[in-house]
């Protein structure tokens, strides 16, 4: 056996260090300078089947030396506390990742909860808050990802004879619909220039309809009282029709969601009578129809003119309606392939849209 040179400080692994310290010896033995390391190749061959303890109880007893080169054995120590190391924040990482909403607590590490988090933040976990998503079952992601896969190809003029309608609620207050941050002094949160005022349920409400295309916004149309399918019905014939019809192109299509009005009999034998095609559409999918992007632009505006009643929220309502501009609708219409490769590449769970 060939052992180092006497210049160098040599090292004999023993059964007593350790053996918690381990891992693979191997794993632990490369990343040093091959220069500074004499391993043979049967031994080598030995760590790759073996634990630590396992390998040094071993060669204890028959009585085999392995013998490295080593600066010192304080060398070796730390390079094993390093992986040992570098192998708990690994499997902390592995942990949180399958189970993002697991507290610090809960895992009961031997750290400091500090240590655990700026260990997640050089792994790029950071906390955020969650977004709120549509409850997606299996069948809603197998019909979206249908969906996707049967229109990732249209061209663009077709998705630009669609016309694209919802309806919304707005609400007199919060309609902006995220968090608002301020900058104040410690031990001020509860002082009045810092603070947001609610009202239960938002405060007053109005339900609105409304529709748009590739060439612009169509009417707004404020529901009176209760939406069902009766009140549907005659917003499609008094509202929507005689728009579709002067400004739509010759062969359009309507898209509607799947609410149980849309798809009620009294809805589906309108459109048979009218003869309009109607566009099949998964069900919860706002992220892949684009007038929920406008009704977006118009909770903002309601945000930012703060309407005292609803009538000041109605016609705040329509100017931002009519503000939306022709442009604004083309990068709309025109994200539609792009929303499609979103959902195949998220498996047909929601995306950013």
């Amino acid at each position: 056996m060939m052992l180092a040179p006497p210049c160098f400080t040599v090292f004999t692994v023993y059964c007593g260090l350790n053996s918690e310290l381990g891992g693979r010896l191997t794993n632990c033995l490369w990343p040093l300078d091959p220069k500074r390391t004499i391993l043979l190749s049967s031994v080598h061959k030995m760590f790759l089947h073996f634990s630590l303890g396992q390998l040094m109880c071993s060669l204890a007893n028959c009585n085999l030396f392995c013998t490295c080169l080593f600066f010192n054995r304080g060398t070796l120590r730390g390079i094993l506390e390093n992986r040992l190391a570098s192998h708990r924040r690994l499997l902390t990482v592995t942990v949180l990742t399958g189970n993002s909403r697991l507290s610090l607590i809960i895992l009961e590490l031997p750290v400091s909860t500090v240590t655990v988090r700026r260990r997640l933040c050089e792994a790029n976990l950071f906390s955020r808050i969650p977004r709120k998503v549509p409850l997606l079952k299996k069948r809603h992601v197998q019909k979206r990802l249908q969906f996707a896969k049967e229109h990732i190809n249209w061209p663009k003029e077709k998705w630009r004879n669609i016309l694209w309608t919802d309806e919304s609620k707005i609400v007199l207050f919060g309609s902006k619909g995220h968090r608002q941050f301020v900058r104040r002094p410690p031990n001020s949160e509860f002082k009045p220039q810092y603070t947001v005022k609610t009202v239960k349920h938002g405060g007053a409400s109005i339900m609105i309809w409304a529709c748009f295309s590739y060439y612009g916004v169509g009417p707004i149309y404020r529901i009176p009282g209760i939406m069902d399918q009766f009140a549907y019905v005659k917003i499609l014939e008094e509202v929507m029709l005689p728009y579709a019809e002067e400004d739509m192109p010759l062969k359009w299509l309507f898209q509607q969601d799947n609410d149980p009005k849309h798809t009620s009999k009294r809805a589906k034998s309108w459109f048979q009578t009218n003869k309009i095609n109607v566009m099949e559409w998964p069900a919860q999918s706002p992220d892949l129809n684009p007038i929920e992007n406008l009704w977006g632009d118009i909770k903002n505006a309601v945000s930012e003119a703060k309407p005292r009643n609803v009538n000041e929220l109605w016609n705040v309502v329509k100017e931002s309606w009519s503000g939306i501009t022709a442009e604004r609708c083309h990068k709309l219409v025109d994200s539609m392939p792009h929303r499609c490769q979103a959902v195949l590449k998220n498996c047909g769970h929601t995306t950013k849209y």
